[in-house]
């Protein structure tokens, strides 16, 4: 993601990224939005199969802007992993169906995220909202919100972020430069025995402990064991 991301700002597509502006920016992608009648269906992508026909990609337009604009570069990513399959055609849903690939659309997912919401740039904005978060106490909902406004996606897709960066994020504040981040997937955290919780698991405990149960509030990060050290960011 690294490269196509430099790709797009040596070609002078900016932050935030808006998949119609992307691809209205190539000769060899085309893009539309339609209203599908087929339920759960998100997004679809078509691999051409000769350099003078355009990949093309649509999506749902009976979706948010932010969902389309999520959607449509998960369609990128299958454009962009799979443009030696000529001729392919991906549809893709709310949810991963029987005779999808599972990993072929978890690539998607986690390459338009980081695409989208590139770590090293998510990392250190995370850091400066936890400065406020024993003052606020909705802080991380907040954070989500105004990060999800700023970079033109659903909240569910930086909440989603905050959950496959736990670790990385743990390791963040923890005093890791980020060039030293050791990025691991969540199957090989398990096999090691790393559980880290995420901002929002946090959050929700929180909410629950001084909300719902009526107890004395305490720093943010005194709710949760793994950060339990890390009471001053």
């Amino acid at each position: 993601m690294r490269k196509l991301r430099t790709d797009f700002l040596n070609d002078g597509i900016k932050y935030p990224l808006d998949i119609f502006s992307v691809c209205n920016s190539y000769d060899n992608l085309k893009i539309a939005a339609i209203p599908f009648k087929t339920k759960g269906l998100r997004g679809m992508a078509n691999i051409s199969d000769n350099e003078d026909t355009p990949h093309c990609i649509l999506v749902n337009s009976h979706l948010s802007l932010e969902e389309q604009n999520f959607h449509g570069f998960h369609e990128l990513m299958h454009v962009y992993f799979e443009k030696d399959s000529k001729g392919s055609t991906f549809n893709c849903y709310d949810k991963v169906q029987p005779f999808q690939d599972s990993y072929t659309e978890w690539l998607a997912n986690e390459g338009a995220a980081e695409l989208m919401l590139p770590h090293d740039v998510l990392l250190p904005c995370i850091k400066e909202y936890v400065k406020t978060f024993d003052n606020a106490y909705t802080g991380v909902f907040d954070m989500i919100q105004d990060i999800a406004h700023t970079y033109k996606v659903s909240p569910i897709v930086v909440d989603n972020r905050l959950n496959s960066l736990s670790y990385e994020i743990f390791q963040y504040l923890n005093g890791c430069d980020l060039e030293n981040i050791n990025i691991i997937s969540k199957n090989q955290q398990k096999r090691l025995g790393i559980s880290v919780d995420s901002l929002s698991d946090i959050e929700n405990r929180r909410f629950t402990d001084i909300w719902i149960n009526k107890n004395e509030v305490k720093p943010f990060f005194a709710y949760s064991v793994c950060y339990k050290n890390l009471l001053v960011v």
